[in-house]
């Protein structure tokens, strides 16, 4: 077989393969996003800002850090809703 055949089949191989890939990212990707659609990710962090002030105070202060230990809770819930 010619080098030159051979390089091309396999060229045609991969671009088949890398079109199957491209096509399967996209379905998962679109599957994904519809999966929030219509949500409000503003509603998942509303309170995410406050929980990072309050980490960020306790450490700070290097107090007993109950307010950080409920803000790091805080952004776990947010974490969570995705």
């Amino acid at each position: 077989m010619h080098v030159r055949k051979l390089i091309d089949q396999q060229h045609v191989e991969a671009v088949r393969i890398l079109s199957e890939v491209v096509t399967e990212l996209k379905r998962k990707d679109e599957e994904h996003k519809s999966l929030f659609r219509g949500k409000s990710t503003a509603a998942a962090f509303h309170l995410a800002t406050y929980a990072i002030e309050k980490i960020s105070e306790d450490l700070q202060a290097e107090a007993d850090c109950r307010h950080g230990w409920m803000g790091c809770r805080s952004l776990e819930n947010c974490a969570g809703w995705f």
